[in-house]
């Protein structure tokens, strides 16, 4: 490696580490990092209310698929039953203007609990947390960069307790940090180039700096990951060349506490790398922003379809 990359990634690593310390407490999204950290958190659907109710009868079969709740003209939030079970698949709320989602909740497996909740800015997709082992807990946080992943938090051992840190480039991944024994520091830390594990690099000592750089067995451009899709967007398959991360502290994170994947959350302590190619989670089989907008209301106010439930 050259001087050149070398002092780059010196001044990457710093900013991070200043970054990490400046948001030390601070929330990021609903939560903090040490809150995500130390403290299980659970996801539950909101209550869809106020207004008046509009409802619709997708199938025709005389019962309401989809309720809005209007006031003024401009929708609130609406509760859908996508397979028409007769219970909540998909909650939507939105922001002042009736129109644009700030939060949608998704039941993917149909058993009446949320699964999946994607916070949205300006329409577009910038946060989603999952619970995609169904116990009630959220286990996976991402955050968007446009359609991409920018970066990841992940629990894999305590329910709930993240313990797992990814940072990614251009949809690609570029490093994983993971707190082996939930002592809130850092042991050991994957470095990605161009998608690809080329090492690991381990702190032997406690002193949470990494001491020892290990090359990544048998990792070879074939192994190469693609660019994950944080909202649902089609990627473009080229992979563009990026520069690894250095060890050093979380990803935007508290300091000493660091980025998971979004993939499943595994179970199992001895696991040292959580699946890195595409979403494979139920909350990402399906884009956040397929669900059905029939029955919105005009500007002339709601129109109802039948009888509120």
């Amino acid at each position: 490696m050259t001087g050149e990359p070398q002092t780059d990634q010196r001044i990457v690593l710093a900013l991070l580490i200043v970054c990490a310390a400046c948001s030390r407490g601070s929330k990021d999204g609903t939560t903090s990092a040490e809150e995500r950290r130390t403290k299980p958190q659970p996801i539950a659907a909101k209550d869809c209310e106020g207004g008046d109710p509009q409802n619709v009868d997708v199938n025709n079969d005389g019962k309401p698929d989809i309720t809005h709740r209007v006031r003024s003209g401009k929708r609130i939030c609406s509760v859908m039953d996508l397979n028409f079970d007769g219970r909540t698949d998909l909650l939507r709320f939105y922001e002042d203007n009736g129109q644009s989602p700030a939060l949608e909740q998704h039941d993917y497996d149909f058993d009446g609990h949320v699964d999946d909740q994607a916070f949205f800015k300006a329409g577009k997709v910038v946060r989603k947390e999952l619970d995609t082992n169904f116990d009630g807990l959220i286990d996976t946080w991402l955050w968007c960069q446009g359609p991409q992943i920018e970066r990841a938090e992940r629990a894999r051992r305590k329910p709930g307790r993240v313990d797992t840190w990814e940072g990614y480039a251009q949809g690609l991944l570029s490093e994983i940090q993971y707190d082996e024994n939930s002592d809130g520091q850092v042991e050991k830390w994957e470095v990605f180039q161009d998608g690809s594990l080329t090492e690991v690099k381990l702190d032997t000592t406690g002193d949470g700096k990494a001491d020892r750089t290990d090359p990544a067995a048998g990792a070879s451009s074939d192994q190469r990951d693609k660019p994950i899709s944080c909202d649902g967007t089609p990627l473009p398959t080229s992979e563009p060349k990026l520069p690894a991360t250095g060890a050093g502290t979380p990803f935007g994170g508290d300091a000493g506490t660091g980025v998971g994947d979004a993939g499943a959350a595994s179970t199992d302590a001895s696991t040292s790398a959580p699946a890195t190619g595409p979403i494979t989670s139920p909350a990402d089989s399906t884009s956040t922003s397929v669900a059905p907008d029939a029955g919105a209301p005009d500007a002339s106010g709601p129109k109802s379809k039948g009888k509120a439930k």
